[in-house]
């Protein structure tokens, strides 16, 4: 297992990942990181996510303070860079259109494929980790050289798209919250979910919904409930089940207190 979430690891660090086998491996992230898949293909896999299948010549981003599953077979090769930093790769070698409205690129896997530059500078990444004649400062300097590449071969919208949970954090967060906040049933299961700590975790969703996560969590779900009963035909059993209550009890001294209304009468619109 590669282990790049202590803060006390360097900086700027690369790895080889090589196996020959059929093998899982963990990748836990204290930064921004990007896999480079040079041999082989492998799906990732992150907390609550499903898999995304990374082919060979594909790179994908890593985001911070989360835990990655590879799944891999036979021969697989990868660099795992981590970028500490990388923000302010972006703002010095990309420009102004890359840093548009980030709505255009909802549901990205942050996934592209290396052209040939790309390619020649990972595979120099390769060289140096080989011969052990690698250190943070080189690194670093690769990695300039990288974000000179992504900016001369890649066109705004993709470098956006790529980028997105680094130049547009907010709307990351926004998308995770959206994305999970029905598979949990507190506001402490998102925010361990999510890799923040509690209190980090309600300052930043303050600031992007501009409602504490409580508050909104139970809008959220008593619109969920309503429409569940009212516009569908779902056994009420089934309902109190998917949006998670104990039974139908619960369910309705649910509906009682916030519509007034027991579930039967709300679906015959009484």
């Amino acid at each position: 297992m590669l282990d790049v979430f202590s803060d006390t690891t360097p900086l700027f660090k690369a790895e080889i990942f090589s196996f020959s086998e059929e093998k899982d491996s963990d990748i836990l992230t204290a930064h921004f990181g990007i896999l480079f898949v040079l041999e082989s293909d492998t799906y990732v896999k992150s907390v609550k996510t499903h898999d995304t299948k990374v082919e060979k010549g594909q790179f994908v981003l890593f985001s911070p303070r989360r835990r990655y599953l590879l799944s891999h077979s036979g021969d697989f090769r990868a660099i795992f860079i981590q970028i500490p930093e990388i923000e302010s790769f972006c703002y010095q070698f990309f420009s102004t259109p890359v840093f548009q409205n980030p709505l255009i690129f909802k549901g990205s896997k942050f996934l592209l494929s290396m052209d040939r530059h790309v390619w020649l500078v990972i595979k120099d990444v390769e060289y140096y980790l080989l011969n052990n004649c690698f250190d943070p400062l080189l690194l670093q300097i690769k990695i300039s050289e990288l974000f000179y590449f992504f900016s001369y071969s890649y066109s705004p919208d993709s470098l956006a798209h790529f980028f997105a949970p680094v130049i547009f954090p907010d709307y990351v967060f926004s998308r995770f919250v959206l994305e999970n906040y029905m598979s949990v049933k507190t506001v402490e299961e998102l925010a361990h979910l999510s890799h923040y700590s509690f209190s980090g975790f309600q300052k930043q969703f303050r600031k992007v919904f501009g409602i504490a996560p409580y508050q909104w969590m139970l809008m959220k779900k008593t619109e969920k409930v309503y429409y569940e009963i009212h516009k569908t035909s779902k056994p009420l059993k089934v309902i109190a089940e998917e949006t998670g209550f104990a039974g139908l009890s619960q369910l309705s001294d649910f509906c009682r207190k916030r519509f007034g209304k027991s579930p039967t009468a709300i679906r015959k619109k009484i």
